[in-house]
């Protein structure tokens, strides 16, 4: 049980924040007995550096040895040979309880699931005669898997890591322990597309495993599909006669199973499982992975109790995510064990999370073991060597990220814009958004005067940074001195891609004494009411609020008449020379948007702290610019910012860029009202 600490002998060993309590040097916990037991250290040499992981697999002879067990069965059906028998109960026993060998003069315990990967899960590799390596990072990773599998409160694993870490193979030992020991335990996969579920994982991997099992692993299963059904493995009786029905005479018929399912969301849906196995999650084509989550979670809940019944395992390689990045981001964040609720003791996905960096996924020793430095420095080295192509960059951090961040970076083939600047910042922004903003509404008074009142769910997101050092302006006088404000309205038609556009507002504070807040986007809205006054009346507000006026694209006329027709005409901007409010929507004008965007991502880029307006502008395309609402909002604020204002010296150096929400705010409380 390696989820608590139950004997002062024990030694907590750390890993990214997860304790894991191990058994004392040489002592097992029996999880039969409920008690913590010798069995000693195994070694293969008295040399520490001969000592290391060497598989054993069946003893010698051991094939005939059975042979000669079943010839005497036909005589004698109830005849067991002992020396068999003490060799097979000693590897359940390790395979249930876990085990202690040296390594490099070491005393190295491995969980009971990382014994039966390590010695009986064939995964066909070139080397080892087809079983896996002994490899410390995947010590560690079955240290945190039998934690979350021992924790009560968890519903199991999310795993990512670069390519050809084994992460299938691993799954595959996960998928085939339960069902294959177990009464009616039932083990769920599902991937990327339902070809993956099938061929990769199940048939490839699992199916591939199951065969290879000693016979005393391997239950008896129904045959009646063939020896390797495509559906499922059905672990029931089919009828059998001569020696393998004798072999089979001691073997109960679990009744549990294992199958792979299509992709879709409710594939699973009224299906009780107690291991379940989700594939490239990061890379699931057409679900919302996030919905199939809640649908696979129900599935796995004993309905009594309301704890998980059954665990789940979430694996995805980082490289190139397919979908929607952000709602990715989230589901990572958000099985952050390290900060889980401290009545229900459960992240909000109910996941623990766990990534695997690049430095020390390759290059592994004897003793299973890897030179961090020395890879990072080959990593970093290479990074180097692609700074002038910044594509190719990008696609290397990707395929060997050092951190969970770099992980989970846009791609940006195509952008107009660096995706290395716009990466960089995403990467120091990315995990403390929830710091730094404050959502809210702008609300009038029966004075007319406009405040900002903080609401979990309101449609503006403000930074608080500007809250807490508020530039002092007169609402009824607006100007374009301080702030530029730019906006893409919207009307009730949909985009060529059959999207609701949203209605996006941007403003730029132009100027302020302190350096993260110049030239900063302070305020974001995102949002698409059911009326478009609502939209209408928001911008108004929030114009009023900063004293600034608004451009607007005045190719859709509906906001400038509305606020004109409510007393707010002179909160909408004026080009110079042109007679009508707002700007065309044209090419001219998504140039300069281009243009300006362009030469505040290469400037000014530390002092944007908005996510949703970075990860936009990596995926803006300028041939199709309505599917970009928050970056042509912002950009409208920069062309405002062009027309009416001189180039703003740069204050901040990019190592102090971001804001640092202890630095600025202290302990001050947030302000629900701002008044000027």
């Amino acid at each position: 049980m390696l989820h608590e600490k139950i004997d002062d002998r024990q030694v907590c060993y750390n890993i990214q924040g997860l304790e894991c309590w191990l058994p004392p040097v040489g002592y097992v916990y029996d999880r039969v007995n409920k008690e913590f037991v010798y069995t000693g250290v195994e070694s293969r040499s008295d040399i520490a550096e001969e000592q290391y992981w060497e598989r054993s697999g069946l003893p010698e002879g051991y094939e005939k040895q059975k042979t000669m067990e079943l010839e005497r069965r036909e005589i004698n059906p109830d005849f067991l040979d002992t020396e068999l028998l003490a060799f097979e109960e000693g590897a359940w026993f390790k395979r249930i309880n876990g085990m202690w060998f040296m390594n490099k003069g070491e005393p190295t315990y491995i969980t009971g699931l990382n014994y039966f990967f390590l010695e009986w899960v064939y995964i066909g590799i070139p080397t080892n005669n087809g079983y896996p390596l002994y490899r410390t990072s995947d010590k560690e990773f079955f240290y945190f898997l039998q934690n979350t599998i021992d924790t009560p409160e968890c519903y199991g694993m999310l795993y990512v890591t670069k390519r050809r870490e084994g992460k299938t193979a691993k799954s595959a030992a996960f998928l085939l322990d339960l069902p294959t020991r177990m009464y009616e335990c039932h083990a769920g996969i599902q991937s990327k597309t339902s070809e993956d579920a099938s061929k990769v994982v199940y048939m490839d991997t699992v199916v591939k495993a199951f065969h290879r099992l000693p016979e005393f692993f391997r239950p008896v299963y129904d045959t009646s599909g063939g020896a390797r059904p495509k559906s499922g493995l059905s672990f029931t009786k089919t009828a059998k006669r001569g020696k393998q029905a004798l072999a089979e005479k001691n073997k109960p018929e679990l009744g549990s199973w294992i199958q792979w399912r299509s992709s879709k969301a409710t594939a699973f849906d009224g299906t009780i499982l107690h291991r379940y196995v989700a594939d490239e999650i990061f890379k699931t084509v057409d679900v919302n992975v996030e919905n199939r989550h809640s649908v696979a979670q129900f599935c796995v809940v004993n309905g009594e109790t309301g704890l998980p019944l059954g665990k789940m395992l979430y694996t995805s390689t980082v490289e190139e995510m397919e979908g929607e990045v952000e709602l990715y981001r989230r589901m990572w964040d958000e099985s952050d064990h390290t900060n889980r609720d401290p009545v229900t003791r459960e992240t909000s996905t109910g996941l623990y999370r766990y990534f695997l960096p690049a430095d020390e996924a390759q290059d592994r020793d004897k003793y299973g073991n890897v030179n961090k430095e020395e890879n990072r420095k080959k990593i970093n080295s290479k990074r180097s060597q692609l700074e002038k192509n910044p594509s190719m960059l990008q696609s290397y951090i990707r395929k060997n990220p050092l951190n969970w961040m770099e992980a989970f970076r846009y791609a940006g083939d195509n952008s107009c814009y660096d995706n290395t600047i716009i990466n960089d910042q995403i990467d120091r922004i990315a995990w403390q958004r929830d710091e730094i903003f404050v959502n809210g509404n702008f609300v009038s008074d029966s004075m007319g005067h406009v405040s900002f009142e903080e609401a979990d769910n309101g449609r503006f997101k403000m930074l608080k940074a500007y809250l807490d050092n508020p530039i002092q302006i007169d609402q009824d006088k607006p100007s374009s001195s301080t702030f530029s404000m730019g906006a893409d309205t919207f009307d009730h038609n949909t985009t060529e891609d059959n999207r609701r556009s949203d209605g996006a507002i941007y403003v730029l504070c132009r100027s302020h004494m302190i350096p993260e807040l110049n030239m900063a986007f302070v305020c974001q809205y995102l949002h698409r009411p059911k009326l478009a006054e609502i939209f209408f009346k928001d911008l108004a507000y929030c114009a009023k609020f900063f004293g600034c006026k608004a451009l607007v694209e005045n190719n859709r006329i509906g906001c400038i008449q509305w606020m004109q027709k409510n007393g707010y005409s002179k909160y909408l901007y004026y080009v110079t020379g042109q007679r009508n409010a707002g700007i065309a929507g044209s090419k001219k004008s998504h140039m300069m948007i281009y243009e300006t965007t362009n030469d505040y991502i290469n400037e000014y880029i530390s002092n944007c702290n908005y996510l949703e307006l970075l990860e936009d502008w990596l995926r803006f395309d300028l041939s199709n610019t309505q599917k970009y609402d928050a970056s042509m909002a912002a950009g409208y604020a920069l062309i405002h910012n062009m027309y009416n204002a001189p180039k703003v010296k740069r204050n901040a150096t990019s190592s102090e860029s971001f804001i640092d929400p202890k630095r600025l705010f202290g302990n001050q409380k947030l302000r629900r009202n701002v008044h000027y």
